[in-house]
């Protein structure tokens, strides 16, 4: 049994996949996306899957969050709630939404759009005032 994750545009199919067929929708707003494990390999029971995140090439973005359609609902909700009090969970930088309805992701995309993940790309005109002989440099790279 392999454990890489699955990579953009193979699928996602989670590895070990449980017999459940009930999908729900998840948004990360992390930039790579998110690998959810589950399980023990030494028992036979480990589970993975990618979850694609805001700076994934070729997938669907909504409001900053990388969407990733399929999702065994039974894994994503036992992740869910073992990481459940993590800053990240709880800052709503993933979340899920039953089945396949796009338009209630797009709503709750629309709603937490504003949730920052710290790891946003730096607007270099908006530099920290700690980091002013940066935006100096930035400057004279621009003037050029």
């Amino acid at each position: 049994m392999s454990t890489q994750p699955n990579r953009p545009g193979e699928g996602n199919k989670p590895q070990n996949q449980t017999n459940s067929t009930t999908t729900c929708i998840v948004g990360c707003k992390l930039p790579a996306g998110l690998l959810i494990e589950m399980g023990s390999k030494e028992e036979g029971t480990y589970t993975s899957l990618k979850l694609n995140g805001a700076a994934t090439l070729r997938v669907q973005v909504i409001n900053g969050f990388g969407i990733t359609k399929g999702v065994p609902t039974a894994l994503f909700d036992a992740w869910f709630k073992k990481h459940e009090k993590r800053t990240f969970v709880k800052a709503g930088l993933v979340f899920k939404v039953d089945g396949k309805d796009m338009d209630s992701v797009e709503d709750v995309a629309k709603e937490l759009k504003g949730q920052k993940s710290g790891l946003e790309k730096l607007d270099p005109k908006k530099l920290p005032a700690n980091m002013a002989d940066v935006q100096k440099h930035v400057e004279k790279r621009t003037d050029d």
